[in-house]
């Protein structure tokens, strides 16, 4: 519905690829000039979409690694209670 509604003179999607998935999408457009996004920019645009794929996957990585860090503190206390039940029940 945003694009139908033809406010943009110039319009430019590339996607985000990370070890060959589509993880999103570079969109850029420009409301006041057509043809904005020249041939000759396309290679640049697409290193800047490859980097914002990398910049994205490591954003999700990171906070993979905080959760699963999370869960392992979470049953170190449990493993650390359940041990001291033990021995106070020995």
């Amino acid at each position: 519905p945003y694009v139908s509604q033809g406010r943009a003179r110039s319009i430019l999607c590339l996607p985000l690829i990370n070890h060959a998935r589509i993880i999103g999408a570079l969109y850029l457009e420009n409301r006041l000039t057509s043809h904005v996004f020249a041939t000759a920019r396309i290679p640049v645009l697409k290193l800047f979409a490859a980097q914002a794929a990398i910049a994205l996957e490591n954003a999700r990585l990171h906070a993979d690694l905080l959760r699963e860090n999370g869960q392992r503190k979470r049953a170190e206390q449990a493993l650390r209670q359940s041990e001291q039940r033990f021995r106070d029940y020995a």
